[in-house]
């Protein structure tokens, strides 16, 4: 479905079915370079269990009209005004790696429209590597190379996907290929946020979900987050792409955690 936000169209993917949001919706932010396509797994099923799914295209992702949003916190104001458009008075947040940022961000700062969040490949302070913003700042596809390196591992990087013919890595290529005008300014957002001070204002119920093995943003940056009411859940063998790279073991705690969420029986550590 489309949306209209300042004017721009808003591509939102929803799983499948038509959301009825008037009580509420489950946005998906995706990351650096990324669009609504990381979460393919996840929306269907989500959808298909009744919940009301909006996996948006940020701003010149995907097929969502630019300009590029330059900042972790313009990007948050800018989800709730998707959320708007929609007709969701609350949202449950699931962010990967920058959309982790912006789901945190939008906790803090309006924490009466923020019902949890669901966080893949999280941190409090998300520096990107000189070399990689160089790279994206070129245009060179030296960015897409290192970013497709860090992020999928072992037998992920040739294959060995548990849907037979998709090669995770390969798609990973086409998407950052894809977003190559967005991804520079994305990692740039990320590199400037200060997140401690916003983590310390979070307290929507929160589940992490870390890779054992990621290399982007190590599970253990994950774990030293304090905040007050938190899940954790370490995804064996787990990429930074864990979302897509492992989608049983990886979103099976998602869909267990909003079960339980919006049934409210939800439990502080």
């Amino acid at each position: 479905m489309d949306v209209a936000v300042d004017g721009h169209r808003v591509f939102i993917h929803t799983g499948g079915a038509a959301p009825d949001c008037s009580s509420g919706a489950v946005l998906a932010v995706h990351g650096a370079g990324n669009d609504h396509t990381i979460w393919r797994f996840l929306t269907r099923r989500l959808a298909g269990a009744g919940y009301p799914v909006i996996a948006v295209d940020l701003p010149a992702h995907g097929k969502s009209d630019g300009p590029a949003i330059e900042s972790i916190d313009a990007l948050a104001t800018w989800c709730f005004a998707v959320a708007d458009a929609v007709g969701a008075p609350e949202v449950t947040v699931i962010g990967h790696s920058m959309g982790s940022l912006v789901a945190l961000q939008m906790a803090a700062s309006a924490p009466t429209r923020v019902r949890g969040l669901a966080l893949y490949a999280t941190t409090e302070r998300m520096t990107v590597h000189p070399g990689l913003q160089d790279a994206a700042d070129r245009g060179d596809r030296l960015a897409a190379d290192l970013i497709v390196g860090w992020t999928h591992t072992g037998r992920s990087r040739f294959g060995h996907h548990t849907s037979a013919g998709l090669w995770m890595a390969g798609a990973n290529r086409r998407l950052l290929e894809q977003n190559a005008g967005s991804l520079a300014i994305d990692l740039a957002a990320c590199s400037a946020w200060e997140g401690s001070g916003v983590v310390s204002e979070v307290k929507a119920p929160t589940l992490l979900v870390l890779g054992e093995q990621d290399r982007m943003v190590p599970a253990r940056l994950g774990l030293a987050m304090d905040l007050p009411d938190r899940e954790v859940v370490i995804v064996p063998g787990g990429s930074h792409a864990s979302v897509y790279d492992h989608p049983e073991t990886a979103t099976r705690p998602v869909i267990d955690w909003l079960e339980r969420l919006w049934s409210g029986d939800h439990e502080r550590d």
